[in-house]
């Protein structure tokens, strides 16, 4: 689901109160918490509106998790489409977290240490400082978002690739969104 569910009329009829956010149906409700950029339960506190259980991602509500919408890929290429939320355990969460969907290999180390395709990283947007060996989510100006290592050189820093095969970047290509502090794994049972 892409935020192309709603059109501008749309958009132009729940400015003026012409329709009903609730109104919309599912999926341009959820299209519309996309462009927000909000959860439904973030939607709730800012409008006072009680958001039926049929816009929630699944079911019911549950205290142990948190919902974090999962804002791109890690890849050097396009940024992954939102694609609504999921949860994560409360405990993992920190202020300032997003998670984003590790896409490709660059970070593949062939162990269970290493970022697989399709791995979920957790950023805390408040660690943006460098810090030698730590992993980072940053911004390719102009061509996404990719995730990779911090290196201290005798030059400055640059970001690498845990896979020797993985590219070398250099600072003033890209802007830090945060430290990846955690990643959750789903992989298939053989």
């Amino acid at each position: 689901m892409t935020q192309d569910a709603i059109s501008q009329k749309t958009v132009s009829d729940l400015e003026v109160g012409r329709v009903h956010p609730l109104k919309l149906g599912a999926e341009k409700f959820l299209a519309l918490l996309s462009a927000l950029r909000w959860t439904p339960e973030e939607f709730a506190q800012a409008t006072g509106l009680e958001v039926p259980l049929v816009y929630r991602p699944s079911g019911e509500p549950r205290e142990d998790v948190v919902w974090l919408r999962v804002v791109a890929s890690g890849t050097a290429g396009r940024p992954w489409p939102e694609a609504g939320v999921l949860p994560v355990p409360k405990e993992f969460v920190r202020p300032g977290s997003m998670l984003i969907r590790v896409e490709g290999d660059s970070m593949d180390t062939g162990d269970d240490d290493g970022l697989r395709d399709g791995d979920l990283v957790l950023v805390d947007q408040n660690l943006r400082d460098l810090r030698p060996g730590k992993v980072f989510a940053l911004e390719i100006l102009g061509d996404g978002i990719t995730i990779k290592r911090a290196k201290k050189t005798k030059r400055g820093w640059v970001f690498v690739s845990d896979n020797p095969a993985g590219p070398v970047l250099e600072p003033d290509e890209v802007n830090v969104l945060g430290e990846v502090y955690r990643k959750i794994s789903i992989r298939e049972v053989k």
